[in-house]
């Protein structure tokens, strides 16, 4: 009965700072493919590691159709956050808004997923998304930013052996960044129309031989690009701040231990919603409404009596009526310990880890200043 429109555009201006310290540093820079001196002929292709079978091999070696992003990638992309990966991934769908919610995913890998419905934000979807390993159990809080994402890996069919019964059409796997042994440092400023703002900062800093550090957080923030005629409410902005930290631990040789840290506060609009057409079923909520209400009711600016109907159809997709609650509200934190132990040719890894979210978010479904259909949902998962 209602279409669900989003949109983003923005004139962008980006600034890349190296920050400076006193301490002597040194920044990382990818491999290069061709060796100093090389001719054309020569050229070098990067091999690519990756974990597609819970273990480390080249992406040659492994029978599973999949697409693979850099961090370099990543960042040449400038994504706002992973969802974005579908516009450069064969197969892939990810719708990042539902009824409110300007942070839940619905995903399909070739046309095998969960639509966004209200059981998809209850149960396990069908598409497995993992985080340094550790499976995200609920749509809710999914959508994540990008900010110091060493590789993401999109596997495409069933992965039930290695990922479990969460992973029916294919399974996602996001890592971040480890610490290492050179201090380096970057920010990031990107300005833009709709008065954007965004700040994105990573430390790397080695305390001693065996325990290194690395810091990383972002600050987004723009206006929204759709606004109600009725009450001048603003839908579809954006205001996230996100924070990771992680240490490595290196006691032995042979021995690993990683702990990873992570917040992120969301405090936005809802996603903008407009009414695509005005015909009340004679069953429907409208009709009722139009039938019981209607006759009795005031409506600023448009008088007495006012029903449900075309009045409130915009001639743009960036407008509507609504006056009910609009908000994307979301909090979550993450720890991660993983354990690398390596006795001879074998690898033993162990991952323990504790997430917490709590999401509200709210619409005004009707999009008209009538109190017909407005919904305020929640999520509490520990």
């Amino acid at each position: 009965m209602f279409g669900f429109l989003n949109s983003c555009n923005s004139v962008i201006t980006r600034t890349l700072f190296v920050i400076v310290s006193l301490l002597p540093f040194a920044t990382a820079h990818p491999q290069e493919t061709t060796p100093s001196g090389a001719s054309d002929d020569e050229l070098v292709i990067e091999e690519i590691i990756v974990t597609a079978q819970k273990r480390e091999r080249a992406a040659q070696d492994v029978p599973i159709s999949m697409s693979i992003f850099t961090n370099w990638e990543l960042e040449t992309l400038n994504l706002a956050n992973i969802a974005e990966i579908a516009r450069y991934t064969p197969n892939l769908e990810w719708d990042s808004s539902f009824l409110g919610s300007s942070n839940s995913s619905s995903i399909h890998i070739r046309g095998v997923g969960q639509a966004a419905n209200f059981a998809e934000h209850s149960t396990d979807p069908a598409i497995g998304l993992y985080l340094d390993g550790v499976y995200i159990a609920r749509a809710v809080g999914s959508v994540m930013g990008v900010l110091d994402v060493s590789q993401v890996e999109v596997l495409r069919g069933p992965q039930g052996t290695l990922f479990g019964k969460n992973a029916t059409g294919g399974a996602i796997t996001i890592m971040t960044t480890r610490p290492t042994d050179v201090f380096s440092s970057w920010a990031d400023v990107t300005t833009g129309s709709d008065n954007r703002a965004d700040l994105k900062v990573v430390v790397n800093v080695p305390l001693t031989d065996r325990v290194l550090t690395r810091f990383s957080a972002s600050s987004l923030n723009r206006d929204g690009y759709g606004v109600s005629l009725q009450d001048s409410t603003e839908f579809g902005d954006i205001n996230t701040d996100y924070i990771r930290g992680a240490l490595r631990w290196l006691p032995r040789e042979n021995l690993t231990v990683d702990f990873i840290a992570d917040s992120t506060r969301t405090r936005q609009g809802s996603p903008m919603t407009t009414p695509v057409f005005a015909q009340p079923g004679p069953m429907s909520l409208t009709a009722a409404f139009n039938f019981f209400v209607a006759p009795t009711n005031t409506v600023p600016g448009f008088g007495d009596g006012i029903p449900w109907d075309s009045r409130f159809i915009t001639p743009s997709n960036f407008t509507n009526y609504s006056t009910g609650e609009s908000g994307s509200d979301l909090d979550v934190q993450g720890l991660t310990a993983i354990v690398d132990w390596r006795p001879g040719a074998l690898t033993f890894t162990s991952i323990t880890a504790y997430r917490d979210m709590e999401s509200l978010w709210a619409v005004d479904v009707d999009g008209s200043p009538l109190l017909i259909i407005e919904d305020i949902l929640g999520v509490d998962q520990h």
